[in-house]
């Protein structure tokens, strides 16, 4: 039977590629609903930091879905900031893992 239990984490491998190398690495994500995920995106572009930075939202967001993540950068705003100046890209790769790993696929039946 389907029940409504879900998990309270998901952790899961990432594989990327670029700048000349593919590289793996694990991260745990928090199950958020996507409810849950607007809204902190959205109390996130009204603070005043947001005014000034454009990606301070995206940033926030990433931190509310990520639990812990194997790289040297800490799961903080300014860890976030320089992941993605270091791998421009990285903060859409952990959204679409995060969904990824949320999404259920059917099985061969």
């Amino acid at each position: 039977m389907l029940t409504r239990k879900t998990p309270t984490a998901l952790a899961t491998a990432l594989t990327i590629k670029g700048q000349g190398t593919e590289e793996t690495f694990n991260v745990t994500y928090k199950v958020r609903s996507q409810e849950e995920i607007d809204k902190a995106f959205a109390d996130a572009a009204l603070q005043p930091e947001a005014k000034d930075d454009p990606g301070y939202a995206n940033r926030q967001s990433v931190l509310f879905i990520v639990e812990s993540m194997e790289a040297e950068y800490p799961l903080t705003d300014e860890g976030i900031k320089e992941l993605e100046a270091d791998r421009p890209g990285m903060i859409e790769v952990l959204f679409y893992g995060y969904h990824k790993a949320r999404r259920v696929e059917l099985v061969k039946n």
